[in-house]
């Protein structure tokens, strides 16, 4: 007699891996998951990433047949500084989910972006120049709170201001250097240089100082006819190293020697 045994085959559930690209982002960065996936029985595999703060689910992916995901950290509401994040990927052959995989992460301090402006806009030697604070930070609840001002000119001893406005009043004409060092709670500072670009990108203008003419001041005098005549004149230059030569006209007479 013949006899018989059969069995069914089942399927077997798919796999998969999990892996950011970032373990302590900052608030305004991308985090980007990246999955592997593998099914015995060659099924297609589709994925599942859900991305949650603190546990609460903050976004989901379904059905992906990526192996990468993102998560804007900079959309309100997804992670601030101390969040932790977590990302769970699930994979599914068409039939069966398998087991469920996860990466974390926890979102860092940011350092604060340093930048300023100044006025007027084309300073002279001798006139105040105002400088304006423009940092900030970007962690929700934080702030800058020390500033260190750093001003270097040719011919002259560099100034310093711990204040958050100071005012400047340049000696001379020329190109000097400003830098600005910020810091906020966590004692994370960054430091931008006039003339170049903040963290943040914006464009910080160089301080270019032009040069302010003399005043002169000439004395009414009168002589009688046949007389000597001293002329005396005054002048005043904001630029303390500049350097003059003075010419006498008397109308009429044209240039003396």
């Amino acid at each position: 007699a013949v006899v018989s045994a059969q069995a069914i085959v089942v399927n077997t559930p798919p796999v998969a891996t999990v892996a950011l690209n970032n373990s302590a982002p900052r608030t305004n960065d991308i985090l980007t998951a990246t999955a592997t996936k593998a099914d015995v029985d060659n099924d297609a595999v589709t994925l599942t990433f859900v991305w949650k703060k603190n546990g609460a689910v903050t976004k989901t992916t379904s059905g992906s047949a990526s192996l990468t995901d993102t998560y804007d950290l900079s959309v309100s509401g997804n992670g601030d500084k101390r969040d932790t994040i977590t990302v769970e990927v699930t994979p599914n052959d068409g039939t069966d989910n398998g087991a469920v995989v996860s990466a974390q992460a926890t979102v860092v301090n940011s350092s604060p972006v340093a930048k300023f402006t100044f006025a007027p806009s084309q300073p002279v030697e001798g006139g105040v120049t105002q400088f304006k604070d423009l940092s900030y930070d970007v962690d929700p609840g934080d702030s800058v709170v020390s500033w260190q001002w750093h001003i270097q000119g040719a011919n002259m001893e560099s100034q310093t201001s711990a204040a958050q406005n100071p005012s400047f009043i340049p000696p001379n004409e020329g190109t000097y250097t400003v830098s600005l060092t910020v810091t906020d709670p966590d004692e994370a500072s960054t430091t931008v240089v006039s003339g170049q670009a903040a963290s943040d990108g914006a464009s910080i203008a160089p301080l270019v100082v032009g040069n302010a003419p003399p005043l002169v001041n000439a004395m009414s005098i009168e002589v009688r006819t046949g007389d000597d005549l001293s002329l005396v004149g005054r002048f005043v230059d904001s630029g303390w190293l500049d350097s003059h030569t003075a010419v006498w006209v008397i109308e009429g007479l044209g240039v003396l020697p």
